[in-house]
């Protein structure tokens, strides 16, 4: 049992009673909780725990309350326990995110198994919303797990949800930051108006950080006696003089405005590598993949982050595209491709399959090791783009590796808190000569400034792509290394061809030869479909001027650089730039 488990499930059986009015107040046993919980760490089954327990009693009660059922066992207690079950819903979970959503009713589910009949309602965008009445007129409500948006539509726009609603006693808040920092702050205060008043509701608010947005919500839709319990405490040292008084009377002990999980990951290696030019990303990525396949073998599993939709699309063809060619050191990677323009019916397969990968003919070949399960992971890539960087728990993450700079720092948080999630923070043995854990970042030549700005209160270091060269390069000549056909990665290897041959004897500057894997690249490039890079570039600068002021760079730069990095492709933006030119001037 986890941390923040225990701390909620120490509540038992209070927590879960369900609502008495005849009862005077308990100051002693509140029912409402702040949790401060970081993603990762078990939070989910700390709310669902209590979530299902309440929604047991609360039927039991209301057989007992009952006339004529006495006995609790008799077909009619049956009879009334059903229909108290198909028209009073249980807790309502509010997700800031479908897949998350969805991941918290797969958990709800399982932890339920031995309930019987116990079913999960889902409001959730990108999915059939007369499904989802149908199965809400049709089902139990025992848990109903909702992102905002979709459950406001249906509370405003179909009277029986409404009238069901009403009656619904339990609301919980999980990612609560994340709520707010994606705009749902006003469809939350409408939902909670169509539930249960406060003097009757339970509400828990679980969030990785406590910012004054937070203590806001909480003092707006937790009673004044709530409970906080903090599963998250501070690292030893910070800084807390610039921390705001609170009210005497105030049940959290302290927040900052940058309190979130900048402290949650410290223990995972986070580096930077400043590319000297646009056509040095793709080489880069190849070679943050080779590495932590050649380290991790078939267990090898990483996340890779890109700025925009158009980004997440052109890269993971990219990807795909050496993984399909052999570039890539295992030849049975899997590509998988995440963002929000696909339909939701895609995200769930690619979430579902990346988060549990099936065996392959490759490396049942290769890994003679006995196994208790029929299936064991793959090499596995998942190209996503933010949908994915909060809340969603992809286990077993072996590495995260970001294209470009996040909007936002906590991004860069919530994305490094992809992997490594459950992990303790005790430093590396002496004996483990690579950590199970990594994130890089890739930074283009106007980014390189970030880290020196930015996030400076977290362990990254800059990694010259130098040094990732050789360190690929020491892995792939390893003796034990898994896979034979890894001269490709030697920074000093260049194609057997006699044109490469001849550019290498015919060089009198001295300026360094392009490797096989750039040269590999560039076969690449008449591949790939012009409109799409045009389209990639200029969603990069829709995402990157707004970030020229933090930079510390003219959007004149950005332009510009963005320009040679399609150009890289061989793509000229065209009229692309021109709306954006007459920005940046």
């Amino acid at each position: 049992m986890t941390h923040v488990q225990s701390l909620v499930t120490a509540l038992l059986p209070d927590l879960a009673g369900p609502y008495d009015p005849s009862a005077p107040p308990n100051p002693d046993a509140p029912r409402d909780l702040l949790v401060r919980a970081r993603t990762g760490t078990g939070k989910t089954l700390a709310f669902l725990i209590p979530a299902v327990e309440h929604r047991i009693r609360a039927a039991d009660q209301h057989v007992k309350n009952a006339a004529h059922a006495s006995d609790p066992s008799s077909i009619l207690a049956g009879r009334i326990r059903d229909s108290f079950r198909r028209s009073v819903p249980g807790a309502l979970v509010l997700s800031p995110t479908r897949e998350l959503a969805t991941q918290i009713a797969n958990v709800a589910l399982k932890l339920t198994e031995h309930h019987k009949d116990f079913q999960v309602g889902l409001f959730v965008g990108g999915e059939s919303k007369g499904r989802q009445l149908s199965q809400w007129n049709n089902g139990f409500r025992d848990i109903v797990v909702a992102t905002p948006g979709r459950l406001r539509d249906v509370l405003e726009n179909h009277s029986d949800v409404r009238e069901s609603m009403k009656s619904c006693n339990f609301l919980i808040l999980d990612e609560a930051d994340t709520l707010l920092d994606m705009g749902f702050r006003d469809d939350i205060d409408a939902i909670v108006k169509f539930l249960a008043p406060p003097q009757t509701r339970q509400t828990f608010l679980f969030s990785a950080t406590l910012s004054r947005r937070i203590r806001q919500i909480a003092t707006t839709h937790l009673s004044s006696n709530h409970q906080f319990l903090d599963a998250a405490p501070p690292a030893s040292g910070t800084d807390l003089s610039n921390v705001d008084n609170l009210k005497e009377n105030a049940p959290v002990p302290w927040a900052i405005d940058s309190d979130d999980e900048l402290v949650t990951h410290a223990h995972i290696p986070q580096y930077y590598t400043p590319l000297p030019s646009p056509d040095a990303q793709i080489p880069a990525l190849l070679r943050l993949i080779a590495h932590d396949q050649l380290i991790h073998g078939f267990k090898s599993k990483i996340i890779v982050f890109c700025p925009t939709t158009h980004s997440t699309a052109f890269f993971s063809t990219v990807v795909r595209e050496f993984a399909a060619d052999g570039t890539l050191p295992a030849k049975n990677t899997r590509v998988f491709e995440m963002h929000s323009k696909l339909t939701q019916a895609a995200r769930q397969r690619a979430s579902r399959e990346f988060r549990e990968p099936a065996t392959t003919s490759e490396q049942r070949k290769h890994d003679r090791r006995p196994r208790k399960s029929k299936f064991a992971p793959a090499p596995t890539i998942l190209v996503t783009s933010d949908v994915s960087a909060r809340g969603v728990d992809y286990p077993h993450v072996t590495r995260v590796v970001q294209l470009g700079i996040p909007s936002t720092e906590t991004l860069y948080v919530h994305r490094v808190g992809r992997t490594g999630r459950g992990l303790s923070s005790s430093p590396l043995s002496q004996a483990q000569e690579e950590p199970p854990h990594r994130s890089d970042m890739l930074l283009l030549p106007w980014e390189a400034g970030y880290f020196s700005r930015h996030l400076h209160q977290c362990p990254v270091k800059v990694l010259p792509l130098e040094t990732l060269e050789s360190q690929v390069a020491a892995v792939a000549s390893a003796p034990s290394r898994q896979y034979s056909n890894v001269a490709i990665y030697d920074a000093s290897s260049t194609e057997d061809s006699p044109s490469s041959k001849s550019q290498v004897d015919n060089n009198t500057s001295g300026d360094k030869q392009p490797d096989s894997l750039s040269t590999r690249f560039r076969s690449l490039i008449p591949l790939l479909d012009t409109e799409a890079v045009r389209q990639t570039a200029a969603s990069l600068l829709g995402h990157y001027l707004p970030l020229a002021g933090p930079l510390h760079v003219s959007a004149q730069k950005v332009l510009s650089g963005l320009s040679d990095w399609s150009r890289t492709f061989g793509v000229d933006m065209g009229a692309y730039a021109v709306p954006f030119s007459r920005r940046a001037l």
